[in-house]
Formats: C-alpha cells, structure tokens, sequence
C-alpha cells in the first residue's frame, strides 16, 4: 500500500486532539489514522471515501473532490503554487530540482 505523508502546520487545538488520539495507539502504529487490520499501514482513500458516503455525501463527494476544490480555492486566493503543492504532498517532475529543493 503507498501511504502519503502530509506535513501541515496545525493550531494548538489540533495539536491537543492529535495527542488525545495518540493515547489509543496500537503497538507498531506508524501513521494517526491506521489500517484495522495492520496498524504499521494507513488507511486507504476508499476508507475515507466510505466515512463520506456515510455521512450521506455520497455522489456528491469524494476525498480526491476535497483536495482539487481545496487547490482550485488556495489558487483563486493567490497562495503560492508551491506552497498549495507541498501541502497536497505533490512532488516536483523534474528529479533534478526535486534533489535540490529537498
């Protein structure tokens, strides 16, 4: 399975709730959001796509969805390109750059 990994400045709030949820960790558990079955995993996008569609946003809703409005959003607001694209965990296609900007 090939898992993301987001580095996103978060407020204290979150930082508490995050640390809350760690208290239930599972032994081996890499990731804040695991795998049911094999907690060194992380959850798949059809998880989260599932909990949406429980939610009742079903076809009206997907996580991929959430990350293009989010994009199209940070754009129209005029953030940088390279700041909407590390926090989409994007890499750069030119291998070379991507060395150098590491």
């Amino acid at each position: 399975m090939s898992c993301l990994n987001y580095y996103v400045p978060l407020p204290t709030r979150a930082i508490a709730i995050i640390k809350e949820l760690l208290t239930y960790e599972f032994t081996g558990q890499l990731y804040l959001l695991p795998h049911r079955m094999n907690p060194t995993d992380c959850i798949s996008e059809n998880t989260l796509n599932q909990g949406l569609k429980r939610m009742g946003y079903k076809d009206k809703l997907t996580t991929h969805g959430i990350r293009a409005t989010i994009s199209t959003a940070l754009n129209e607001e005029g953030y940088p390109r390279e700041w909407i694209e590390a926090q989409l965990s994007h890499v750069n296609p030119n291998q070379v750059r991507r060395v150098y900007k590491s």
